[in-house]
């Protein structure tokens, strides 16, 4: 039914500057309601646009019709407040944001499977916990309406993930729903099975960006309507329409993969699950065995409640710390002069799992052949043209794993045209080539970013490793966490010093956090408790080893909080990288200088420092040279208005990064 003109408020879900008025006032004879999504024309262009608000007046100035309804209520109101507090705080226009919260309207809707392929017939798991769990779970049921967040943190095996399956029982009787966010979804998949098992009868679902859109309505309707109220997601789960979260848990707290760092806005789970329960007043967890300096230190304020976890201590056997290794790779190399990928030692460790039958798990820093490529004649490396970055051959093909170039044969050297191309340091592939010639008879497997795309590899590769089909594997970063192998007797790491981003300030953190990890997979409940950790290392004496020996996370923590409060390092201040990238490199020098100095004119009283423009680790990535300015801030809620003036006027092809994992 056609009624006279209405005006509404359209917030177009396209890059606006940001000290512009996210919404733009359309026409229409139609009714529409907040939240539903519509397409309009902006800029010449039919595009996307939630509805904010209907004005009560015709408007003084000419508008444009509303083009059509899209899709009724794609938003509610708490997705609105949560994404305003996210387009404020990662200085990100709101329609950008709103991107996140949308999926593509689709005439029908598809169940996604559960990705184990259970069947509901299958026996549910009991849990039993010990007193330390059961007093835990206590302590957040029944604290007080004050504390709503909390830090669960134990080492590996004590237990934590039980904790959250308690509280998520809990809140399924109250008949509110459950939000358990993980870093990678293969990288939980045991966990995900555990979940479903147990919970299946309250309605259960796995979000993740590679379902269909059909797929992902699906899941957003069941939310809707009550019909799935346990929800196991990666960081975009925050996004869902939740209508009475009553739990959230953030599982591995501290992986870098909860942070979005490719595309704006650049947000981090802590901040946005923290929101999350805000605005709907649910409890909050933090699982970790390894708790960031971010968490620690607001753990100490009095909204958040820190819970220790000791070792686990079952009536059969108690959880032991794994028994550790280290040899010098130096004398290998003085020796033969070039890189060693197994020792003498180690090969003995890897042929007595293999007697016994027991599975080793080989990390290995980089994906390929090694990592790079270099001419040995004219001595130059052989670089991808879009990125000026070493290519690394996968192989049989030579690419550059920071964007899509790729190259079949690479013969000659581009520079010199000599023949001689040989690969520097080793990568998986490598890895596997020299541990397969030691080991002919072993079952190998590698999984990194390459096998990773490959069709039903993550599946496929834990039901091998359920079956133990699996001998060896050989992985980067996607081994060291989430595997809870009762037949993992052996986790080794080749080189310890081969880690990149030395140069930033949550390198140690990062670094010895993923060899706790790592040495976490041995020793699981069920096992023979007689795992071990070898690591090859270039120097033994590296006193960071030593919090790792003693199996102790706290000592190092406390050492390296009190380092970043002595130079006023994040979190006792606050970093707001802002990348300015284009393809003239010219335009890069002068417009970052240009940016500089109107902030050093305009410093305002919370700024710390600014740190003049600098080209990171990557200068040119995908044909454009990025440039950065470093700003260090005093933790305030509120960015001052000189300060909101200046990120105001910036436009295209400026970006924020607020709290950034890295600097470089």
């Amino acid at each position: 039914m056609l009624l006279d003109m209405n005006y509404y408020e359209i917030i177009p879900l396209t890059r606006i500057s940001l000290g512009h008025s996210p919404a733009f006032t359309y026409s229409s004879k139609e009714i529409f309601e907040f939240g539903d999504l519509v397409e309009i024309d902006f800029a010449n262009k039919k595009i996307k646009g939630i509805v904010e608000l209907k004005k009560s007046s015709k408007p003084p100035y000419k508008t444009k019709p509303i083009l059509k309804l899209l899709q009724k209520n794609a938003i509610d109101e708490n997705q609105l407040e949560l994404a305003q507090k996210i387009s404020r705080y990662y200085l990100t226009g709101l329609g950008i944001v709103l991107k996140f919260f949308i999926t593509n309207p689709t005439k029908k809707l598809t169940a996604p499977t559960n990705p184990q392929g259970k069947s509901s017939t299958q026996k549910k798991e009991k849990i039993t916990l010990t007193l330390n769990q059961k007093k835990v779970v206590k302590e957040i049921n029944f604290a007080g309406q004050k504390i709503k967040k909390f830090l669960v943190a134990g080492p590996a095996s004590s237990g934590k993930t039980e904790i959250a399956m308690s509280c998520v029982e809990k809140t399924l009787k109250e008949k509110k729903q459950c939000l358990i966010i993980i870093p990678e979804i293969f990288l939980s998949y045991q966990e995900i099975d555990r979940y479903f098992k147990r919970f299946e009868s309250h309605g259960v679902a796995l979000f993740h960006s590679n379902l269909l859109a059909s797929q992902k309505n699906f899941i957003k309707n069941g939310i809707k309507n009550g019909t799935l109220n346990l929800i196991i997601s990666t960081k975009t789960g925050c996004f869902l329409p939740f209508k009475k979260l009553g739990f959230i848990a953030v599982d591995e707290e501290q992986d870098v993969s909860h942070k979005q760092w490719d595309q704006s806005p650049r947000y981090h789970v802590r901040k946005t699950a923290t929101w999350l329960q805000e605005i709907h007043t649910a409890k909050l967890i933090f699982l970790t065995a390894t708790p960031s300096m971010e968490i620690l230190k607001e753990s100490q304020e009095k909204s958040m409640k820190h819970l220790k976890l000791p070792m686990l201590e079952l009536k059969k056997i108690k959880v032991a710390k794994p028994t550790f290794e280290f040899v010098n790779i130096l004398q290998y190399f003085y020796k033969k002069k070039s890189n060693i990928i197994i020792s003498n030692e180690l090969k003995i460790d890897i042929g007595n799992a293999l007697q016994k039958k027991q599975t080793s798990f080989i990390l290995v820093q980089r994906r390929g052949k090694g990592k790079s490529l270099m001419c040995l004649d004219c001595k130059s490396k052989i670089s991808c043209p879009k990125c000026n970055l070493p290519l690394v051959q996968v192989g049989e093909k030579y690419q550059c794993l920071h964007c899509n170039f790729k190259i079949s044969n690479f013969s000659r050297c581009p520079k010199c045209r000599s023949l001689r191309i040989v690969n520097l340091g080793f990568g998986t592939e490598t890895a596997y080539e020299k541990i397969k010639t030691i080991f002919p008879k072993a079952r190998i497997e590698i999984i990194d970013q390459t096998a990773l795309k490959k069709k039903n590899f993550r599946e496929n590769l834990f039901k091998k490793l359920q079956t133990q089909e699996i001998d060896i594997l050989i992985g980067t970063q996607s081994i060291i966490k989430g595997f809870d192998l009762p037949n993992i007797s052996l986790t080794a790491v080749l080189n310890a010093e081969s880690w990149s981003g030395k140069s930033d300030f949550k390198f140690d953190e990062r670094w010895l956090g993923s060899l706790f990890q790592i040495a976490g997979r041995v020793n699981r409940p069920g096992s023979l408790q007689n795992g071990k950790f070898f690591i090859q290392t270039f120097n033994p004496q590296n006193p960071l080893f030593n919090h790792l020996k003693k199996w102790d996370w706290k000592d190092f923590a406390n050492n390296e909080i009190e380092t970043r409060k002595a130079v006023d390092y994040p979190p006792f201040s606050r970093f707001i990288k802002i990348i300015h990238r284009d393809i003239d490199k010219s335009k890069v020098d002068k417009n970052t200088e240009k940016v500089y100095n109107q902030l050093q004119r305009a410093k305002a009283k919370e700024i710390l420092s600014i740190t003049p423009p600098f080209y990171g680790n990557i200068e040119k990535m995908r044909d454009s040279y990025q440039k950065f300015i470093l700003i260090k801030t005093k933790p305030v809620k509120e960015y001052s208005p000189i300060l909101k003036k200046i990120f105001n006027k910036l436009g295209e092809n400026w970006y924020f990064d607020v709290d950034p994992e890295n600097i470089f």
